[in-house]
């Protein structure tokens, strides 16, 4: 956490220089991979060490993802499994109840593989336990970045000349503001 803030904050110096100064703004930014390896080395954390936890995070995060979808998908099952016991309930002809019996069977295995997918590893339980104490810190930082990125973006289009899009308002590609249905153009 502390090479990716020293690195959003040098972004953001170099943003608040380039945005100062002006001239070539492209040119005067460095990307966050760069940033992020210039703060690791004045930290010093090995890059590969730092690289290798981030992408730990990401898959850790991505495997909570996943159980979570896994928890949905389960509960969704379950429901369908649901209204398909009460219509076997009412069902009397042999045809439908033997679909309907079909069918329970078929969400039943699938939520037994479910259940059997979604047994947590006790080494990705721990590995979550640690990124959910650094959780307000994590999300700090992302806004940090997700602003950077804005400022980035803002200044790009600056210097290339582009209109800020209206807030809400959706351009063209020609900066031009959309027309809206049955509005003629005026000459």
């Amino acid at each position: 956490m502390a090479v990716k803030g020293r690195a959003l904050r040098q972004l953001e110096a170099s943003l608040a220089a380039a945005d100062e100064h002006g001239g070539d703004v492209l040119g005067k930014l460095k990307d966050l991979v760069t940033s992020e390896r210039e703060a690791a080395q004045a930290l010093g954390v090995d890059w590969e060490h730092y690289s290798w936890v981030k992408e730990e995070i990401a898959r850790v995060l991505a495997l909570q993802r996943q159980g979570e979808d896994a928890r949905v998908l389960a509960m969704e099952l379950q429901r369908s499994r649901q209204d398909l016991a009460r219509q076997l309930e009412r069902s009397r002809d042999l045809a439908s109840r033997e679909f309907l019996q079909a069918q329970i069977a078929s969400l039943d295995r699938q939520l037994q593989a479910i259940a059997q997918d979604r047994a947590v590893d006790p080494q990705v339980a721990a590995e979550l336990r640690l990124i959910e104490a650094a959780r307000a810190e994590l999300a700090e930082l992302q806004g940090q970045q997700d602003r950077v990125q804005r400022r980035i973006r803002e200044l790009v289009r600056r210097a290339r000349g582009v209109p800020e899009p209206a807030p809400g308002g959706r351009r063209l590609r020609d900066g031009r503001e959309p027309r809206r249905v049955g509005e003629e153009e005026r000459q």
